[in-house]
C-alpha cells in the first residue's frame, strides 16, 4: 500500500505546495508570461518611529516589498497574481495585511496587486504584519493561475 502511494506522492506534492523558481534580490525570471523583479524591500518594527507613527500592534514589524511587473510577454496582458510572505524556514505563512490592520497607504502610482488589466509595467506594493523577527530572511511568494505549479520565490 506504501509503495503504490509513494508513486504519486511528488506531483501531489507539487500540485499542493508548488514548485518554487528562486529568485535572488536584483535578478528578473520570466514568469507566466511577464517579468517580475523584486524593486526594493524593508521592515518596519513596531518600536521604531515610523512603527509607532502606523500605530503598528507591539511585537510586531511590517514587512515591505514593491515587485516590478512587466506584462509586455504575456501578449500584452498582466497575469492575475497570489502574493504570501513566507519566513526563512518556510515553516509560516501570511497574506498581505489589510488597511484595517496598519495605518500605512502603499506608495503613489503602485498598485496593492496584479492587475489582470495592466497592459504596460507597473509596480505592485505589498504590506505584511508579522511578529517581530519573522521578517529577517523572509520570501514573497508569488503565483498565478496559469503558472502553477510553479510559484516565484523572491528573496527579500
Amino acid at each position: 500500500m506504501l509503495a503504490a502511494m509513494s508513486t504519486n506522492w511528488f506531483p501531489y506534492q507539487e500540485r499542493v505546495n508548488g514548485r518554487p523558481i528562486p529568485v535572488a534580490e536584483g535578478d528578473n525570471v520570466e514568469y507566466s508570461g511577464a517579468r517580475w523583479s523584486l524593486d526594493n524591500s524593508f521592515v518596519v518594527t513596531a518600536r521604531s518611529e515610523a512603527g509607532r507613527s502606523a500605530e503598528l500592534p507591539e511585537n510586531t514589524e511590517l514587512v515591505v516589498a514593491s515587485v516590478r511587473i512587466d506584462p509586455s510577454g504575456a501578449g500584452g496582458k498582466s497575469p492575475s497574481c497570489t502574493v504570501q510572505l513566507k519566513d526563512r524556514d518556510g515553516e509560516r505563512t501570511w497574506n498581505t495585511a489589510q488597511s484595517r490592520e496598519v495605518s500605512v497607504s502603499i506608495d503613489e502610482g503602485a498598485s496593492s496587486n496584479c492587475d489582470s488589466t495592466r497592459l504596460d509595467s507597473y509596480l505592485i506594493q505589498v504590506l505584511f504584519l508579522v511578529p517581530e523577527g519573522a521578517g529577517e530572511g523572509a520570501h514573497l511568494i508569488i503565483e498565478t493561475p496559469d503558472g502553477l505549479p510553479e510559484l516565484l520565490s523572491l528573496a527579500l
